[in-house]
């Protein structure tokens, strides 16, 4: 389960840094976007250390700790991070073996609501992508999970928005719905 919501954090982070270089068609950045299947990223995640009992601990405690990825034959990205619940928190990635992207870098915020629906939210602030071009974007996306199934900890995607701020220095003040799927 913690594994997972790493996993899917940095995917999630990484695919919505790929939406701001993606065509201007809003349809194109709507189809690219599928967070859960990781070979559409071209980014390997399986080789990293994701620390997942750390992650665990921070879901369940809001018990903070940093971590740290490095690049292996199995692992794209390397960084430092410092994980919070319910806080903004600074995050840098650089990237390797993509045509795109070379480093990924922002605050995220991660909370986490028990009602009926378990829902984790992931909302990243100025999140500044850095490669081939470059983007300044904000994103707020939801996910109900089910903490209690740590094989199918993520139920289902519940969609959300990226608001892209800047593209090559320019501003661009477009918001685009990311979908549920």
């Amino acid at each position: 389960m913690r594994k997972l919501i790493f996993k899917n954090f940095l995917i999630l982070c990484l695919i919505l840094s790929s939406q701001a270089f993606a065509d201007e068609s809003e349809q194109q950045l709507k189809d690219l976007f599928n967070i859960f299947n990781a070979q559409n990223t071209r980014i390997k995640t399986k080789g990293c250390d994701f620390q997942e009992k750390k992650w665990l601990k921070l879901l369940t405690t809001s018990e903070s700790f940093t971590g740290n990825v490095t690049f292996n034959d199995k692992c794209d990205i390397q960084g430092e991070y410092k994980p919070k619940m319910f806080e903004y928190f600074p995050f840098a990635f650089k990237v390797q073996n993509h045509p795109k992207i070379d480093k990924v870098k922002g605050t995220v915020k991660l909370t986490i609501q028990f009602n009926l629906v378990t829902i984790l939210r992931i909302q990243f602030s100025q999140t500044e992508v850095i490669g081939k071009n470059n983007a300044v974007f904000n994103a707020d996306y939801k996910l109900e999970v089910d903490p209690f199934n740590p094989k199918k900890f993520i139920k289902r995607p519940l969609g959300g928005e990226l608001e892209l701020l800047k593209l090559n220095g320019k501003p661009a003040n477009r918001t685009i719905q990311l979908p549920a799927n």
